[in-house]
């Protein structure tokens, strides 16, 4: 039986990969934390993209991420439209919804006490991962949210990223592996 608990518990020993990954990088721990980051170009804006929507629920002040994390957004969202489009289900209307960024320590304390569920020593606190809500894709066309475990399962077998399921709020947590370096090593051989 699945219940919040045990998702929560599969959700913290799965992130343990990127919590080592990034263990020297120090979290943005208030508002004035990111901003100084932002301000030393450790992390840049994120606006809607060819193949994504910022869903408009994420603060305007916290759609950052680091310049390697955006990479892997740009990524993984041609690389699905591409399989979309190789199983003729790409259409013009067809994006992903990222339904979270960077969110500073102070921020996933606010949330927690929302009632939605994070982890500590998250790689949002360091701005090197976004969630992609996958909830209207089960609903409707559940073959765009294979697509996108596929792309997601195949940068992962790759060592470019790790990636979270996360059943109760029908996301995918997705975090930058210190092994991806650029846009094109996504779709290698």
């Amino acid at each position: 039986m699945h219940t919040i608990q045990s998702e929560l518990l599969r959700i913290r020993e799965e992130q343990q990969i990127e919590q080592m990954w990034w263990k020297h990088k120090p979290r943005l721990l208030t508002d004035l934390s990111l901003k100084a980051a932002i301000g030393r170009g450790e992390l840049m804006q994120v606006r809607d993209g060819q193949w994504y929507k910022i869903s408009a629920h994420v603060p305007e002040k916290y759609r950052y991420l680091a310049p390697n994390a955006f990479e892997l957004l740009e990524a993984i969202s041609v690389s699905w439209a591409r399989a979309l489009w190789w199983h003729h289900e790409q259409s013009y209307n067809t994006f992903l919804v990222v339904s979270s960024l960077t969110r500073p320590t102070e921020y996933q304390a606010f949330l927690a006490k929302q009632g939605f569920p994070t982890a500590g020593d998250s790689s949002h606190e360091k701005g090197l991962a976004f969630d992609i809500s996958y909830a209207w894709f089960i609903q409707n066309r559940p073959k765009l949210a294979e697509a996108l475990s596929g792309v997601l399962a195949t940068g992962k077998s790759r060592g470019l990223l790790n990636y979270i399921s996360e059943p109760s709020m029908e996301i995918f947590h997705v975090a930058v592996s210190p092994s991806f370096e650029s846009y094109e090593q996504f779709f290698g051989d």
